[in-house]
Formats: structure tokens, sequence, C-alpha cells
């Protein structure tokens, strides 16, 4: 067993050994940066990589259209819009009123009360 790890070793450092006189080292005026950028990508952004690659599941599995819970649309029903607009129109009768809960809730989220 140690023959073979140390084989294994030998190889490595072959492999090393010849990409590394093909390929010269990145001087420290380059890698520096290089570095710093990479530490500060693993320090802020990996804490946070788990929950991230947990939420994207969770979205990929109840908001795709194949978990069912949509229904994907094709067009926009724009000949059924004007029809229903000109329905309105011909009978004179006025848009119905937005809810008066749902008015409610836009003012708390902050909209101004002249846009109702």
């Amino acid at each position: 067993m140690t023959q073979y790890g140390r084989a294994v070793r030998l190889g490595q450092l072959a492999v090393w050994a010849n990409i590394e006189a093909h390929h010269p080292g990145i001087d420290t005026l380059h890698l520096q940066p290089l570095l710093a950028a990479a530490g500060y990508l693993v320090n802020t952004l990996g804490p946070h990589a788990g929950e991230l690659s947990e939420q994207v599941r969770d979205a990929d599995r109840n908001w795709s259209h194949r978990s069912g819970a949509h229904t994907p649309v094709m067009r926009a029903p724009t000949a059924e819009l004007v029809e229903l607009l000109n329905g309105y129109e011909n009978r004179g009768q006025p848009l119905p009123l937005l809810a008066e809960y749902h008015v409610q809730d836009r003012l708390a989220s902050g909209w101004s009360p002249t846009t109702r």
C-alpha cells in the first residue's frame, strides 16, 4: 500500500513539474489582487451560498411550470380585453372601482391617496 501511495505521489510530482516547466508562474503583482478578490468573494458570499442554493431549489420546486401550480399563457388575451372594455363603453357603464380593502393595502404600502 505504501508503494502504491508513493507511486501516486511521484506521479503527481511529475505532472506538477511538467506544468511548471511549460507554464511560468504568476508574478506577485498580478497574483495578489487576484487572491484578494477571491478571498473577498469567499468571505462575503460563501456564508450565504448554502442558503441561496436552498432558496433556488425551493423556487424551482414551487414555481416551475413542472410543479403544475401555473398555467402557461401563450398570449395576452387582447381580444377578450377589448371585447370587455367595449361592453362597458356600449352600455355607458363605468369601470368597476377597486375594492376598498385593496385601496387600503395600496395606501399602507405607500401609494398616494390621489392615485385611486
